[in-house]
């Protein structure tokens, strides 16, 4: 063997990576990725990306980071309650390690706004869908349970929504 590999043998084709936001709504996703990192002002973020796994938009990404220790109380606990929200709906309220987030479905709302540095809109996860069920399987004569919207938002916090853009 002559090598690992030889690009000069693969015929280079365009990448068809589409970045333009999915839809408002809800969606069922994983996190594939985590990265635990350290804040400028010395916090700690998780940066996720988490992953579409059914629909039209399966395989898109939305990526959300979550300040769990910070010197600003109202980010932190956002953040933390963010973190638990997710715990409570894949079944794990303690975690030892960011990768035991990874790769158990659940469902978010998602929300297209501006990122202000890129001046371009995107994605980005506006709270945890919480799923309402009373059994494991519902009987075929049963209306399916609504889902409850479990918000992120602090107390006196205005919602993206609510601001004009």
């Amino acid at each position: 063997m002559a090598g690992f590999f030889d690009s000069t043998l693969v015929v280079a084709e365009p990448t068809k990576m589409n970045y333009t936001p999915i839809p408002v709504g809800d969606y069922r996703v994983i996190i594939s990725r985590t990265d635990d990192k350290v804040t400028k002002k010395g916090g700690r973020m998780l940066s996720a990306g988490m992953e579409v796994i059914e629909g039209e938009y399966k395989g898109r990404w939305i990526w959300h980071n979550f300040n769990y220790e910070c010197a600003n109380d109202i980010a932190q606990r956002i953040g933390q309650q963010q973190l638990k929200a997710i715990c409570d709906a894949i079944g794990k309220p303690k975690l030892n390690s960011p990768e035991e987030l990874k790769n158990k479905p659940f469902n978010i709302h998602v929300k297209v706004v501006k990122n202000e540095f890129k001046g371009e809109l995107e994605n980005a996860m506006s709270y945890v869908v919480k799923l309402k069920s009373t059994s494991p399987i519902p009987h075929p004569s049963t209306p399916t349970t609504p889902t409850v919207k479990t918000p992120f938002i602090a107390e006196n916090v205005i919602e993206d929504e609510d601001i004009p853009f």
